[in-house]
């Protein structure tokens, strides 16, 4: 993976097997069953190079919903996401390199879809623990630990949250008044989005961790069992080109947590 990143070109075709899904960031299904979903994967023997995948329900199997564990053989075409997010689903995923259809592509004589053969069930790889230091991104202002994008990593503890508003996850809008921000920061400059660990889950049901809140109103969190999570590309994609608030930077490095029972366990008001 880190060599495919690292010497791939836009539209390169890829084909890779033996990957197993670390983790989905978001899936939603038709009435006809065709799916969209996008999500990371790893060769368990390098699990610290993982890769985002794009499919859309135009992609076969189209009503293939990617679960944890899932060991797959992956086709599709290599490309970052463009500067303006016009081809992702999220302003914040703006440059990140990921495995897509030719939708909006932009390269002549280039077509094919994502391709996926679930060959088998497995456990994931384990969290990559990283080592003292990691994840200082500056406010936003540098690109760091890019070597981990897209796996799955502890960063050790204790950490404590330390800016429940970092200006490099403020969220941009047409509102002058929007006053929201895409999560927090910890000890050691780390960057961490809330997405999936704010508010109530996605049905509206079982409320989640919101620590940033709890630091809002005063409170003091600490995460004595460090912080888990995917380890990949941030950027505020706003009619324009993506950039980091605050900064001239493009894109940084945070911390996307995918739950709270697990990614961040143990933490405490």
């Amino acid at each position: 993976m880190g060599h495919l990143k690292a010497a791939a070109q836009r539209g390169d075709a890829v084909s890779l097997s033996h990957l197993v899904i670390t983790a989905v960031d978001t899936t939603s299904q038709g009435d006809a069953g065709d799916s969209i979903a996008y999500f990371w994967a790893a060769d368990p023997c390098f699990p610290q190079e993982g890769l985002y995948v794009d499919k859309y329900y135009t992609d076969t199997p189209g009503t293939y919903v990617p679960q944890l564990g899932d060991e797959i053989t992956l086709e599709g075409l290599y490309r970052q996401y463009s500067a303006d997010a016009s081809d992702a689903n999220q302003g914040r995923h703006a440059y990140r390199p990921v495995i897509k259809s030719d939708f909006r592509l932009g390269v002549p004589g280039v077509t094919g879809k994502v391709n996926i053969l679930k060959t088998g069930t497995v456990s994931p790889p384990q969290d990559v623990t990283v080592p003292a230091g990691f994840g200082n991104a500056s406010g936003g202002a540098v690109q760091a630990n890019p070597q981990y994008a897209g796996a799955r990593v502890h960063i050790p503890g204790p950490l404590t949250l330390t800016n429940p508003n970092p200006t490099a996850l403020r969220r941009v809008a047409n509102d002058p008044e929007d006053t929201r921000f895409n999560g927090f920061e910890v000890t050691g400059g780390v960057l961490v989005n809330d997405y999936k660990t704010y508010g109530q889950t996605q049905d509206g049901g079982t409320p989640r961790c919101d620590w940033r809140g709890v630091a809002l109103d005063g409170g003091s969190v600490s995460f004595p069992n460090g912080i888990r999570g995917v380890w990949d590309t941030y950027s505020t994609a706003y009619q324009d080109a993506g950039v980091v608030p605050g900064t001239s930077a493009q894109y940084t490095y945070i911390l996307y947590p995918q739950d709270c029972a697990t990614d961040l366990s143990g933490a405490s008001p």
